[in-house]
């Protein structure tokens, strides 16, 4: 398990932690524990902690290789007026635009996050990394 690094602001949160699954409870607690402190009501919250949970997988899962020695990870959340935005990066391969060999159930990730999302955008570079940048209403 990569160190975690956590920067709390009264309406932000930075998080830098290495793109390992272990690694995913502890964002997801750091997320509620901001979402919380914006005043996000329980189900807009939730759904913030599953889209995020969501991205980090994806990038646990797709962004790097297996024998990647550094694997960065990096959830920024922000409270602006009545939404919330996460930001989601990783310096990974970057999104292909070639189909997935792999099963669709490991492609639901984005789907899901973009269900639950007032706007979604996802922008990437081969080689470079992936950001993905989502708001969530702050009450439902």
């Amino acid at each position: 398990m990569g160190e975690l690094t956590e920067t709390i602001e009264p309406d932000r949160l930075f998080i830098s932690v290495a793109a390992e699954r272990e690694n995913l409870g502890a964002v997801r607690a750091a997320v509620d524990r901001a979402a919380r402190g914006f005043g996000m009501r329980e189900q807009p919250r939730n759904d913030l902690k599953t889209l995020v949970s969501e991205a980090c997988a994806n990038v646990v899962l797709h962004a790097y290789a297996d024998d990647a020695v550094e694997r960065p990870l990096e959830v920024e959340v922000t409270r602006q007026e009545e939404v919330v935005e996460v930001v989601v990066r990783d310096r990974g391969q970057g999104v292909s635009a070639r189909p997935d060999p792999k099963p669709a159930s490991l492609r639901l990730g984005l789907l899901l996050v973009g269900a639950m999302a007032s706007s979604f955008q996802l922008r990437s570079v081969r080689g470079a990394g992936t950001e993905l940048r989502a708001t969530v209403a702050l009450a439902a």
